[in-house]
């Protein structure tokens, strides 16, 4: 009784696990196209497979970068419209035009602003990716809005390299220091730097 039971049992397990064998595709042999030594062309069956995959869906990619990411746009010779700058009497703006060595614009890049913290054995100068930014655009052009009245410097972050912009004497490090007064626009001008 126990063996016709485990029998029965093991035959259940055998019938569930069974798979079927795949079934060749049968090939067409076409006796009307013969080759040059007069054997037909055997050719395979093949199914159309002209809309066997759908379409993805034509939805954006999210990034896994924690990073800010610029969308690049390409710009052939019409410069962008740049959109006014409004500033009310509680805060300013800077803006200027970032240039590399060569006098190239670098566009998409984000410009940071660094705060300048005076310390006992000098000024600290700190920035994070959450700091106040400004991106450039295809002609270099950046403005940073909502500055608060104070002293600032200016630095540049990419995942490749971080630095402050130099001071216009360019002695090595140095930082630009900007002043930005309530319900003005700091105009820098051209800034040039080495490209990262």
């Amino acid at each position: 009784m126990m063996y016709r039971l485990l029998l029965t049992v093991i035959l259940i397990v055998l019938s569930a696990c069974s798979t079927t064998t795949p079934q060749a595709t049968p090939t067409v042999v076409d006796s009307s196209n013969a080759s040059s030594q007069g054997y037909p062309v055997i050719t395979p069956n093949v199914p159309n497979t002209s809309s066997v995959y759908p379409v993805p869906n034509a939805e954006p990619i999210m990034s896994a970068s924690p990073y800010p990411v610029l969308e690049a746009t390409v710009s052939a010779s019409t410069p962008e419209p740049t959109p006014p700058i409004v500033v009310d009497s509680t805060k300013g703006a800077i803006r200027g035009v970032l240039l590399d060595t060569e006098g190239k614009p670098i566009a998409q890049l984000f410009v940071f602003l660094a705060t300048i913290t005076d310390n006992t054995t000098g000024p600290v100068i700190s920035f994070s990716l959450d700091s106040q930014k400004g991106a450039t655009d295809n002609q270099g052009n950046f403005v940073i809005r909502d500055v608060p009245a104070g002293v600032y410097s200016l630095a540049i972050w990419t995942p490749a390299t971080n630095f402050l912009i130099p001071a216009p004497n360019g002695e090595p490090g140095s930082a630009i220091r900007v002043e930005v007064r309530n319900g003005e626009i700091t105009e820098l001008g051209q800034i040039r730097i080495r490209r990262p």
